[in-house]
């Protein structure tokens, strides 16, 4: 799909969110950042005919999935209290098991991606349950939209949906990092790839395309840029 950039305007970034969520004539929306990339088609109807008849208060949490070796992991520990219910193509989870971080039997700590349920990373949510919990805290840019969020997951339901197989990933290389900390100056180079997406260039992506990663975030070289 193509994308539109939208100037935060005189009245910053958190009016200009929830202005443009108020005109959306879309049921559902996904809150994603820019590092992510989709590795698989998916069918948004679907899911959000999933979610309102499963869990409406909750989410799709579309980055999640049984590939992660996360997954393996807290099955292991919580067994049927992590997975509350399963279909072929859909499993329901209870997202308040442990914390944002969590300590393993052998020591490893992990950052626990089924906790973190209200993050910019491609979750599916029915758009006025999202549009009632952006009205409940500020924010002036996307980095403390999503660390505010976190305070507010209680508001939701604990049961969250994920595909089988997860749906996006996270690349966390520098060259997609943008500024979204306070008082953080633009780098060049993300200027750069702005100035190259309107001219025409897009990100290929074909070789991330059905790759099942064991992480939701990943530390990889991004495909060279093409022309489209």
């Amino acid at each position: 799909p193509d994308a539109a950039f939208i100037d935060d305007g005189p009245r910053g970034f958190r009016y200009t969110v929830e202005e443009t969520l108020l005109a959306l004539n879309s049921s559902h929306v996904v809150p994603m950042v820019d590092e992510l990339v989709w590795t698989r088609s998916v069918d948004f109807a679907w899911y959000a005919a999933a979610l309102e008849k499963l869990s409406p208060r909750g989410s799709v949490q579309l980055r999640l999935g049984e590939n992660l070796s996360l997954f393996s992991t807290l099955l292991r520990k919580f067994g049927d209290r992590f997975i509350v219910s399963s279909s072929p193509k859909l499993l329901m989870y209870d997202s308040s098991l442990t914390c944002m971080s969590f300590c393993d039997d052998d020591g490893t700590v992990h950052l626990n991606d089924f906790w973190t349920v209200t993050s910019l990373d491609a979750a599916l949510f029915r758009r006025s349950v999202l549009l009632e919990q952006y009205f409940m805290f500020n924010f002036s840019h996307p980095g403390n939209l999503e660390a505010a969020w976190y305070q507010f997951k209680g508001a939701l339901s604990k049961h969250h949906l994920m595909p089988r197989v997860s749906l996006t990933v996270n690349l966390e290389s520098p060259p997609v990092r943008d500024d979204r900390l306070e008082d953080v100056s633009i780098p060049d180079s993300v200027v750069a790839a702005c100035e190259a997406y309107l001219n025409g260039h897009r990100m290929d992506t074909d070789k991330l395309s059905g790759v099942q990663f064991k992480e939701a975030h990943v530390h990889t070289n991004v495909p060279d840029v093409v022309v489209a």
